[in-house]
């Protein structure tokens, strides 16, 4: 016992509410009979065990209840038993069962049943994060055809009265009831239809913070949270949210500065408020378009922001650090006297509160100070104001640029625009002629030109507008990018919701498939309607296409590497709509006898930006209708091909099926088998070396690659087999008319057709004997294949490769510039062309 006696007087000399309650001798007992078990939920649950029937007797016992989990938390915190996120998810804990336990008290005398009344809880208590000494903050309401708003009331006002009366025992937890529509002023419990009309016709931003936080704790949380999410989450990203909480923080500054509460570390320099401020910024920004950031805990949000790549590591750290180091001083500031305060104190009880780091108050001030100055840094550079913004400069460098805005600033257009928005407009033109000047991008006006239009494009959506004024950095970026591709641009206008991704892209294009697709599996089964699916997977695929473009066009990935990602982007999105279909369908066997087979550049892995994607549907016959099959073929191209608000997933070419548009949307594998073996064409052949199983199980990718090596080592003439390969080239040179002056890189003779030609055939006449040309390893590999098998010297080898990755890489750099055809010059491929053909020629003529 005398460890326990040490222990106490130790609690009581840093605690003088403790030292109060435990000269009652059962508040001292309790402490001796727990204070070496675990502390957890269980424990409030037994507090809050009794049983009364009168109400004297239940309001002293929850109040007994509140003091034995109160000095409970301080005992253990001060001992260190428990951390930071134990204390405020136990006391939030308390609140919740104290709460429920006193509607289900009083409910009864009103005929009131749960599921008619709602009390909401909103900040702290919302968060799961309540402190110590704080006030609780709760919205009432009620069912629309229950209680009478007289009735409502009258409850509301009896679990208010038994919560915050103060006796001989205490109080319980001080209401706080100003949150509700029009505050003081509203109706005490509104109705669920008044609450809807409000926050979708009154409701003011402010109030969109304090929501962020709300929880049900007596009530219907669906109910609640279908009304409450459209107002507090936008569809698009919300950056006006940025310059909306900057004002609601000078608003606090100003308050601080006339009550001189600056050493105030909830709402001062670097305080609390700086951090959760930043949080709930990103929360709304991304949160309508993002439902893993719906978070209500201030660190579980923090910690999903960071996954989501919207912070730092750097900062993301800090941001915690900081936040637990403050909670932790609140807490100790309020152990003192159980008063809700957030002053550092000084003098004697200053010395108290450092004794809790080991520290004097020197030491313990310099790392407040820290801490604070580290905050209150990040939250300026996150808050900056517009006017750090602003350039410099009076007029612009280019009289054509300034003719080009002084037009648009005469348009019946610009004049719908609100005048903060016309002005960040004229700043970013400004910035924009500016960039272009310093960094040499005059290309005959054309950089100018193509921002202009984007910033024309988006001029009526403010977010992004008042996005690229509070990031300027990536407004560079984005005139860096139209100085090198048209496509990216164009690719922007027609997403503008990709600008937000020039934030987070940080040089990285490491992405954890296997990851992905259970987050966005969980996204797509918690959105209601089929839109918002299908927008949300669009809206995913124009992001990690643009993530991986910023990088190209950066000099930071190759060629090869882009077209590798660009595959197995659309491989991601097959397996994911058809693991969502089989939620929907829930019939997992089904599945286990489909397959899809990729075709062409998807299944060569040699994908561009704007490919579309060639497959075949097969499935093996295990009993299942055919019918079956073609549901999920339907379901998949419809998930594809939908034309929605963000676009289409990918357009889908099934024309190298079995007979064509003419054939079975779903083939079997033997019918499939069977016609590759007896009817296809020789094209058909050909196309087959490029393809690949994209989705199906280890048993079906083995059934269609058996099938796929059966026919490409068919034993064939090599006379015949030159000869129609040949004609069928010959046919195509004459539907194309080449030009004097210019070279098509893919169709003219030289071009990249006749380079695969020239590899298919050695693939179709030659696997039955060298198994290793039946490897599906694109062009490139198949060529040193050639060489080292001796069916190519080393010389024709270097050539075709040379001319394969030239013609790429060209085709490439004009589909980044929106160039749809691949004509180049012909003077820049020098002797390249005639020497291919030359090649080709003589193999196959």
């Amino acid at each position: 016992m005398k460890d326990f006696d040490k222990d106490i007087a130790y609690i009581s000399s840093i605690s003088r509410y403790f030292a109060r309650l435990i000269q009652n001798e059962e508040y001292l007992e309790y402490i001796r009979t727990s204070y070496l078990k675990p502390f957890g939920k269980i424990d409030v649950e037994d507090t809050l065990s009794f049983r009364v029937d009168d109400e004297k007797s239940f309001l002293k016992s929850i109040r007994i209840a509140k003091n034995k989990i109160l000095m409970r938390l301080i005992f253990c915190d001060l001992k260190q038993m428990i951390q930071y996120e134990d204390v405020v998810h136990i006391y939030s804990y308390f609140a919740d069962l104290v709460i429920q336990k006193t509607f289900a008290f009083y409910a009864e005398s009103f005929n009131c049943k749960k599921e008619n009344f709602y009390i909401i809880a909103m900040g702290k208590l919302g968060g799961q994060e309540l402190n110590v000494a704080s006030d609780i903050d709760l919205i009432f309401a009620h069912d629309n055809d229950t209680l009478d708003n007289q009735q409502g009331s009258e409850l509301a006002k009896k679990i208010i009265y038994a919560l915050e009366n103060n006796d001989e025992n205490g109080f319980v937890f001080h209401v706080d009831i100003r949150l509700r529509p029009h505050g003081s002023e509203g109706r005490l419990v509104p109705s669920l239809n008044f609450l809807e009309d409000y926050y979708l016709n009154y409701g003011r931003e402010w109030e969109r913070y304090a929501w962020i936080k709300h929880r049900v704790i007596v009530g219907d949380e669906d109910k609640i949270s279908n009304l409450i999410t459209p107002f507090v989450y936008r569809k698009y990203l919300d950056y006006k949210t940025i310059s909306e909480i900057r004002n609601l923080k000078k608003l606090i500054k100003k308050d601080l500065n006339e009550k001189n509460k600056l050493n105030d570390i909830k709402l001062g320099f670097g305080g609390i408020r700086e951090i959760e401020f930043i949080v709930q910024a990103i929360q709304l920004i991304r949160g309508g378009k993002n439902p893993h950031l719906r978070l209500k805990n201030t660190l579980a949000s923090l910690q999903q922001i960071f996954y989501e790549k919207a912070l730092n590591k750097e900062d993301f750290t800090n941001l915690k650090a900081t936040y637990v180091f403050l909670r932790n001083i609140e807490h100790r500031i309020q152990y003192l006297d159980n008063k809700q305060t957030h002053l550092i104190p000084v003098n004697g009880d200053l010395e108290l509160l450092s004794k809790t780091y080991n520290q004097n108050p020197e030491e313990f001030i310099t790392q407040l100070d820290k801490f604070r100055e580290s905050i209150n840094f990040q939250f300026v550079n996150f808050f900056k104001t517009e006017n750090e913004h602003e350039v410099s400069i009076e007029h612009f460098y280019d009289i054509e640029n300034k003719e080009l805005v002084d037009n648009l600033t005469k348009s019946k257009r610009w004049n719908k625009l609100s005048i903060s928005n016309q002005e960040r407009i004229i700043t970013l033109f400004k910035l924009l002629d500016e960039e272009i000047y310093v960094n040499k991008y005059k290309k005959d006006q054309k950089v100018f030109l193509k921002v202009y239009d984007l910033i024309d494009t988006i001029s009526s959506r403010s977010n992004y507008i008042a996005f690229f004024i509070e990031y300027s950095d990536c407004f560079k970026s984005i005139i860096r990018f139209a100085s090198n591709s048209s496509w990216i641009i164009e690719y922007i206008k027609k997403h503008p919701i990709l600008i937000d991704d020039l934030l987070i892209n940080h040089g990285d294009y490491e992405v954890d498939y296997h990851v992905l697709h259970e987050r966005t599996l969980d996204i797509l089964i918690k959105l209601k309607s089929l839109d918002e699916q299908l927008d949300y997977l669009r809206d995913l695929k124009h992001k990690l296409i643009f993530q991986l473009a910023v990088l190209e066009i950066k000099g930071e990935i190759k060629l090869e590497t882009v077209s590798d990602e660009l595959s197995d982007i659309a491989d991601f999105f097959i397996n994911i709509t058809i693991g969502f279909l089989k939620h929907k369908f829930s019939n997992d066997k089904l599945f286990e006898s489909f397959a899809i087979v990729a075709y062409g550049k998807y299944g060569a892995k040699e994908m561009s930006y704007a490919s579309d994607l060639d497959i075949v549907f097969l499935y093996e016959d295990a009993g299942y209708d055919k019918s079956e099959f073609i549901n999920i073929a339907k379901k998949l191209s419809t998930w594809f091909s939908s034309y929605t608000n963000a676009g289409i997933l990918y357009d889908l070419d099934l024309a190298l099926r079995p007979n064509g548009n003419n054939g079975l949307l779903v083939s079997s594998f033997d019918a499939f088998e069977k016609y590759q073996m007896e009817q296809a064409w020789l094209w058909e052949h050909q196309a087959l070396s490029k393809a690949r199983c994209c989705y199906g199980n280890e048993a079906l990718t083995k059934r269609f690659n058996d099938i796929r090596n059966k026919v490409l080592t068919k034993p064939r003439r090599i006379k015949e087999l030159k000869d129609e390969i040949f004609k069928m080239r010959q046919k195509m040179y004459c539907q194309n008319s080449p030009k004097e002056e210019s070279f098509d890189l893919k169709n003219d003779k030289g071009g990249l057709i006749d380079i695969e030609f020239l590899v298919q055939f050695f693939v179709l006449m030659y696997s039955i004997k060298h198994q290793n040309l039946l490897l599906n390893t694109g062009n490139l590999a198949l060529i040193d294949a050639l060489e080292v098998y001796q069916l190519i010297k080393s010389k024709e080898s270097t050539l075709l490769k040379k001319a394969y990755l030239r013609y790429r890489q060209e085709i490439h750099k004009l589909a980044l510039n929106n160039q749809t055809n691949s004509l180049v010059d012909r003077g820049l491929m020098e002797k390249l062309p005639y020497e291919v053909h030359q090649c080709f020629l003589s193999y196959l003529s």
